[in-house]
């Protein structure tokens, strides 16, 4: 992680995933899937941080290399963005009380059990668990309270995340930025300088 902080580093990898096709790597992690599953390979016009991972030069190249327009989110205000913080609760839930070692409410209260030692996943398998909760959200959940507006009623479109994000790519502002994959995850290095010399760098 260096000086940059795991937050940062966090970023960098969610960045170059987005803008990576998503078969191969769910194939990595046994999950077989087509484009059609998941076709969300590309960069956004505009990024909204959450402030830490996004300040100060670490972000420079991303702003001039690819166009992006960065925003940060006001500190100290979850709030703003409930929709990602409330996604977070949800995919502990959906298979927290299927896995031994989920760490429950009481875990830091006196003489409770320490749950981390009944963990029976390894990162792999926990990415795959991840990969399948985010395939059934984008597929199949509906979006209760989904307010469709009349064209997407008269098309008939479904509160999906997936059917709303093929009809918006057709009959919106679906303009796709796509980038190689490699320039995107060359351009996300951290920069920094070095001398070369007969030794080495």
């Amino acid at each position: 992680v260096g000086r940059e902080g795991p937050s940062w580093v966090g970023a960098r990898t969610a960045l170059a995933n987005a803008a990576s096709p998503k078969p191969a790597w769910c194939r990595g992690f046994g999950v077989e899937i087509t484009d059609a599953d998941w076709p969300c390979h590309s960069l956004p016009v505009a990024l909204l941080a959450d402030r830490g991972e996004m300040l100060g030069p670490a972000a420079d190249t991303l702003i001039q290399r690819f166009g992006l327009r960065l925003e940060n989110a006001a500190p100290y205000r979850a709030d703003w963005k409930g929709i990602v913080e409330r996604r977070f609760g949800l995919i502990h839930a959906a298979f927290g009380a299927y896995v031994p070692g989920f760490i429950e409410p009481d875990f830091r209260e006196r003489g409770a059990r320490d749950y981390r030692l009944d963990a029976t996943l390894d990162l792999d398998e926990f990415t795959a668990a991840i990969i399948n909760i985010v395939l059934y959200y984008n597929n199949q959940h509906q979006l209760t309270g989904y307010a469709r507006d009349p064209q997407m009623i008269a098309d008939e479109v479904n509160a999906v995340p997936l059917d709303l994000w093929d009809w918006g790519t057709q009959r919106r502002t679906g303009l796709q930025r796509s980038f190689p994959e490699e320039l995107v995850k060359l351009s996300l290095l951290p920069p920094d300088q070095a001398t070369v010399t007969a030794r080495g760098i």
